[in-house]
Formats: structure tokens, C-alpha cells, sequence
């Protein structure tokens, strides 16, 4: 039986996502046919299962993705639900990702790497007693104009607007976003840090890794870096055979580890090494809790995003 899997995973690396799928599938003869969704793509995953959910079904046996607003929206994904398989057995995961929100005590939806979004600053445009130390310092008057974000239509930035609803609610959030520079895509929001027009960006981790350059430094926020995971779910037609076959593959700690010196993202599994920048036992990742999103209003959400 050969399982379609839709795929949707990091943009800034996606060809070497697929160069690395194609060869692995290859020598290990996976029973896979991938369709690949996202920037740069023909079109975003959230529109093709909206295009299935339209007519009559998901037409994936697997998804792994970082579009969290189909896993979140529950007229989406989780509309059916019924037909997609609890994962009691998945590997355990490290400390970082079993103490927070973005486990999914069903087990229909399983992590497989997590993207934190943390700040960066220039140095030179922003007074050493000024440097914030949260996303609450964020909030206040005086960084109004001086933080940049992207953007509005992807997963970094509608995962920074559901994190500071969760936290301080929709009004603050919205007055917050209001003063913002709103990039279409993180690289943006960090170039303009780089190139000194901005103070602050709220960026990847990717781009934290370019700290002393350009006097570009990096926070790890109090309340934690905002997470944005790859989740994975299973339909119940995947055997279960082949079901262990994909997790030890595709989804291994060795492909993990490739992502995480690729991208600087933090991987699912304990064996996976960690991130270079997660250094001490007090860093967090902040993620709504399931609660909040399944009753968020998305649809009021989107056209609030959309209107930005």
C-alpha cells in the first residue's frame, strides 16, 4: 500500500527537506508519495485541506506540518478526527517539550521538531537598560515602533498573535501589533535589525544563531520562546508496520539532528542532541493551551490577520 503524505515543514530549508526525503525514501523503499506545501510552493496546506474538507475528506494518510492552524481550528483537522490514529506509543520526548503545552494528551497529534521564536536587537539602537527581558516588556509604550515581526500570514506570525492572546489577552495583543513593523517573513523583520532600522525583531532561532554580528544580540523571553511545531498525525489506514517504519525513517532522531544543525530548531526525541542555544534547565517554550484554541473564534482571527 503506498500512503500519501502531505508535507509542510520548514520553508528556509524546504529543498534540502525534499533532497533528504526523496534519497531516504529511495534507499529504504518507503511505501510514500509526498506532496509538498507551503512558501514557494503552488499552495499552503491550509488551503488544500480546506480544497478535501470541501470534498468530503482529507485526502492524506499522513501530515507533518507547521501550519498549526490545522491542527488548532477545529473545522479543520480535527473535524475528522474519527479517522486519524492516537499514538500511545510514540517516542518519549525531551523534558523541554513534555513540560509544555504542545503535547497533545490525545495523541492524535505528535511533535517532531519545534521552531522557537526568540528576540533579537541591535545593539547600537537600544540602551542596555532597554533591552527587554519578555514579550510583556514588549507590550509597554516605549518599544512602539521598534519591534518588527513576519509575518501576518504565516505560522511565525499568527503563533506570536495566539501566544500573546493566550498570555495578555486579544486588546493588548492587537495595540501591541499595532506598533509593530510587519514583515512578510521573519528574514525580513531580522534584516531590518541587522541593517539598523529597526531595534528588535521577534525572529526563528536560526537567526539568533547570528549573534555578534552586525551587533545583533538575542533574548530567550521570560515567559519562554514562542513554539511553533512540526506536528504529525497518522490516519487509521496506515498499518501499523508501516506506521513504526515511518517514525524510525522520516521521522527519525537522525533526520531531527540534520534539521537542528540546518535550521536550529529543537528536536522531539530524548536521544536527539539539543539545540545550541537551550543552556540552562530555567528556558521555556510558550504554546496556548488546547483549551484556548479550541475555542478561539479562528474565523475572526483570519480576518483579523487578514486585515493587517
Amino acid at each position: 500500500m503506498i500512503y500519501k503524505l502531505y508535507w509542510n515543514n520548514i520553508c528556509l530549508i524546504s529543498n534540502l527537506e525534499e533532497k533528504y526525503l526523496k534519497k531516504l525514501c529511495q534507499q529504504k523503499s518507503l511505501p510514500l508519495e509526498i506532496e509538498y506545501y507551503g512558501l514557494g510552493r503552488e499552495c499552503s496546506l491550509f488551503s488544500k485541506i480546506k480544497e478535501d474538507l470541501a470534498g468530503g475528506e482529507i485526502k492524506a494518510d499522513i501530515i507533518v506540518s507547521t501550519d498549526l492552524d490545522i491542527f488548532q481550528d477545529t473545522s479543520m483537522v480535527k473535524s475528522q478526527l474519527d479517522s486519524f490514529n492516537n499514538i500511545v506509543d510514540f517516542p518519549k520526548l525531551n523534558n523541554l517539550l513534555s513540560t509544555s503545552n504542545i503535547i497533545d494528551e490525545t495523541g492524535y497529534f505528535n511533535p517532531f521538531i519545534t521552531i522557537p521564536l526568540v528576540l533579537v536587537y541591535n545593539k547600537e539602537l537600544l540602551p542596555a537598560d532597554k533591552v527587554p527581558a519578555s514579550f510583556k516588556d514588549l507590550l509597554k509604550p516605549y518599544y512602539k515602533n521598534k519591534v518588527a515581526f513576519g509575518g501576518a500570514h504565516n505560522s511565525a506570525g499568527r503563533s506570536l498573535f495566539k501566544s500573546l492572546f493566550y498570555l495578555y489577552g486579544e486588546a493588548a495583543t492587537k495595540n501591541f501589533v499595532a506598533g509593530c513593523y510587519k514583515g512578510s517573513m521573519p528574514a525580513a523583520a531580522y534584516q531590518m535589525v541587522a541593517s539598523g532600522q529597526i531595534a528588535i525583531a521577534i525572529v526563528p532561532t536560526i537567526f539568533a544563531l547570528r549573534r555578534g554580528l552586525k551587533n545583533i544580540e538575542y533574548v530567550w523571553p521570560s515567559e519562554g520562546a514562542i513554539a511553533i511545531p512540526s506536528y504529525v498525525a497518522f490516519k487509521n489506514t496506515v498499518l501499523k508496520q508501516d506506521l513504526d517504519l515511518i517514525i524510525n525513517t522520516i521521522l527519525s532522531s537522525e533526520f531531527q539532528d540534520l534539521l537542528n544543525k540546518s535550521a536550529d530548531i529543537i528536536p522531539s526525541y530524548k536521544e536527539a542532541p539539543m539545540s545550541a542555544l537551550i543552556n540552562s534547565s530555567d528556558q521555556q517554550l510558550l504554546y496556548p493551551s488546547w483549551e484556548f484554541t479550541d475555542n478561539l473564534n479562528h474565523q475572526e482571527f483570519y480576518q483579523w490577520c487578514t486585515s493587517l
